[in-house]
């Protein structure tokens, strides 16, 4: 992981992500980019909110034996609407998941995504491109502002 840039440097995506983008190649870098603008605009959406608000019992942690369970509204409150971390977006080749997050009180925050997975942004298939923005949106998860303890995730 690269060491901690100041926040100034970080690029605002939307009004959901402050990112840094210096390591992938600029089609990387584009695909990144206009899938997490795509993302943004999914959690800014009203309709969205409304079918998340709508659901009673989401899923928050599933790291004890009984998982964590959170509302609708929490969700739509420190999700879709709540402050992300910023992160560094890296895409390396060949990583064990689909994508994997760091967040630690005192490194740098990271997303590190495939790169097949980035590439697939460009396919004419819709079901392709939405592997990448599923992929994206539930690394977000990772990014909520909330306890400074450091934890790392992996989605497959």
């Amino acid at each position: 992981m690269q060491p901690d840039l100041p926040i100034d440097q970080a690029v605002a995506i939307g009004s959901c992500f402050k990112v840094f983008l210096y390591q992938p190649t600029q089609e990387e870098q584009a695909n990144i980019v206009q899938a997490l603008e795509t993302v943004c605009s999914v959690f800014e959406d009203d309709a969205f909110k409304a079918r998340v608000s709508k659901v009673e019992r989401w899923i928050s942690s599933a790291e004890a034996s009984t998982p964590g369970v959170i509302t609708g509204p929490d969700v739509v409150r420190t999700v879709l609407q709540g402050e992300l971390l910023p992160a560094h977006f890296i895409s390396r080749p060949n990583v064990a998941a689909n994508a994997t997050t760091t967040v630690c009180r005192d490194s740098a925050h990271g997303v590190s995504i495939d790169r097949t997975l980035i590439a697939q942004w460009k396919s004419p298939h819709l079901y392709e491109r939405a592997d990448l923005l599923n992929t994206l949106a539930h690394e977000a998860t990772h990014l909520v502002v909330e306890d400074p303890m450091c934890a790392c995730s992996d989605e497959k």
